[in-house]
């Protein structure tokens, strides 16, 4: 079920970025002149699709991921980010990470949201739970376009695959999402997540 959820993401962002879905994403490849944006969305499918070890530190593969997707959407302002150092199964790791930048472009918009929107990032343990919050603040909307709802919706349903609980909540000028997941079932020895090579 992850796998295939994992798969479909990677589709659709090489899709956006105009490559073979089997290509190489290596940055060397960029031309000069390309835009950051770019750049930084080539670097983060790297990220996200590469063989990942034994273990995934939160503090810094999810730091990371969300950076890059941070660089990567236009209308996402300033990132602020409070990971703690808590290791994962690879692939709950991974999910975890695809599920996060899903959540960050829905709450960019997508790609017709020309506001400004700040993000605050917060991982951590909550009693037996992992925790993931994260809050937009600015030019964010109930509803955003198709896309972005489709990527919201994957997200949600990468969590549900992990045994986890997705919420969100809207106010004014205030979008906020947050995640819980048992920490046994994704943890380096737990039930879910044990596959360290991408399946694409």
């Amino acid at each position: 079920m992850i796998e295939r959820l994992l798969f479909q993401a990677s589709v659709e962002r090489r899709t956006h970025l105009a490559i073979s879905p089997s290509g190489g994403t290596h940055v060397a490849a960029v031309d000069e002149g390309s835009h950051p944006e770019r750049v930084a969305s080539l670097i983060l499918e790297e990220v996200l699709t590469s063989e990942l070890g034994p273990a995934v530190n939160c503090a810094t593969y999810l730091t990371r991921a969300a950076s890059l997707q941070h660089m990567a959407i236009p209308s996402l302002n300033v990132l602020m980010t409070s990971v703690h150092g808590i290791e994962l199964a690879p692939l709950a790791g991974r999910g975890l990470a695809v599920a996060l930048c899903d959540l960050m472009f829905y709450a960019g918009g997508g790609a017709c949201n020309t506001g400004s929107v700040d993000l605050q990032l917060a991982v951590g343990m909550d009693g037996r739970y992992l925790a993931v919050g994260l809050v937009a603040y600015g030019s964010v909307k109930p509803v955003a376009s198709a896309s972005a709802t489709a990527t919201m919706l994957r997200a949600a349903a990468i969590v549900s695959a992990l045994r986890g609980d997705f919420v969100r909540a809207y106010e004014p000028a205030k979008m906020t999402f947050g995640i819980l997941v048992p920490y046994l079932d994704v943890a380096v020895n737990g039930t879910t997540g044990h596959t360290g090579r991408s399946g694409f």
